[in-house]
């Protein structure tokens, strides 16, 4: 514990002298944005009834290439720094980003949170995010966004560090847009070998080595009818924060999910209006295919000028599973939804 808060103070005196220019050039450009969400859901409802969160985003760019940010996330009990980072934006096919800040390993997290379609991310989305894949790490990347004069495509190669447990992570991914800026075909993967694990704990360890995701993509955003389809596969991340073991299941664990959604925008001046439907199916082991999680979902969002959205989302969720009595049941439940997001 000690060296990880070592790593971490080292790290923030380290980014202080990185920040320092920023005082010392006049001519810097402030940009300031973030959103307000207030809302509820199935899970919350359960146990706090209702989320208020906020995100406010500082950046300031100097000497025409740097870009600094720092990105902030609050809800009613704590503030945390979700993004500190240094950009540097000179090539048109090549930028670096330092610093500390949130990968992207699905579609739904590399989309703006205000341009998703439903008001909860699909199964698949939260089970990547509950295995430990999408973390805010140390780290430094090479990527190009979607430009005008550019090439249609976008890329990231992703090195990761966590100093709490000492272990690193490799992300990258390729997306082809092949009908403007909001159409996507390609991939994003990542690769976890959790060699402290392997090294340094006893060989019977819980967590798993060399463990790897691999998401395929299809989806277009940019016309009245838009869609979304993604195929994910990836190991299991067997640690006592994460998931035990399914009954009957092989030594190496693996899952295998997919999302399929569709919709229509209709425009009535300022509003745009989006109802969609969303299918999306988990099978947690993929060598139990009996152990399986759907969702069947619809939804509808409301844009306002650009600043109000609006989601409102029912549905139901059939789960199969093993219970802690060795018994196989189905579960049938209610799904549902509604929040308001207002953008700074």
């Amino acid at each position: 514990m000690k060296q990880s808060k070592a790593i971490q103070i080292l790290f923030y005196c380290g980014l202080l002298l990185l920040l320092f220019p920023v005082l010392i050039f006049p001519d810097i450009d402030w940009e300031i944005e973030g959103d307000l969400v207030c809302g509820s859901n199935n899970e919350i409802i359960l146990t706090d009834y209702y989320q208020l969160k906020a995100n406010l985003e500082f950046s300031c760019k100097f000497m025409d290439y740097y870009k600094c940010t720092v990105e902030l996330e609050a809800d009613r009990y704590v503030v945390i720094a979700k993004e500190i980072s240094l950009e540097w934006e000179q090539f048109l096919y090549v930028s670096i980003l330092a610093g500390r800040f949130e990968n992207s390993l699905t579609l739904e997290e590399y989309r703006p949170a205000h341009q998703r379609l439903f008001g909860t991310k699909s199964i698949v989305s939260d089970y990547i995010d509950l295995l430990g894949y999408v973390n805010n790490n140390i780290g430094i990347m090479l990527y190009k966004k979607y430009k005008q004069k550019t090439l249609p495509f976008s890329y990231y190669l992703l090195c990761s560090f966590n100093p709490s447990t000492t272990e690193v992570q490799g992300d990258c991914g390729f997306l082809y847009h092949f009908n403007k800026k909001s159409s996507y075909l390609g991939f994003f993967a990542s690769y976890i070998p959790f060699l402290r694990h392997q090294f340094w704990l006893e060989e019977n360890a819980v967590s798993e080595t060399h463990n790897v995701l691999f998401d395929l993509i299809c989806a277009h955003y940019d016309y009245a009818f838009v869609y979304g389809i993604e195929l994910t596969c990836g190991s299991n991340i067997i640690d006592p924060l994460a998931l035990v073991r399914i009954p009957g299941a092989e030594d190496r664990s693996f899952f295998i999910g997919g999302d399929a959604h569709i919709g229509y925008s209709l425009e009535f001046g300022d509003l745009k209006l989006i109802p969609g439907l969303r299918f999306s199916i988990l099978f947690p082991e993929f060598t139990v295919p009996e152990c399986q999680q759907i969702e069947i979902l619809y939804g509808t969002m409301l844009n306002i000028k650009d600043t109000w959205f609006i989601h409102g989302d029912i549905g139901l969720s059939i789960n199969s599973l093993y219970g802690d009595d060795q018994q196989f049941y189905t579960q049938l439940g209610v799904l549902w939804a509604a929040d308001v997001r207002l953008k700074l």
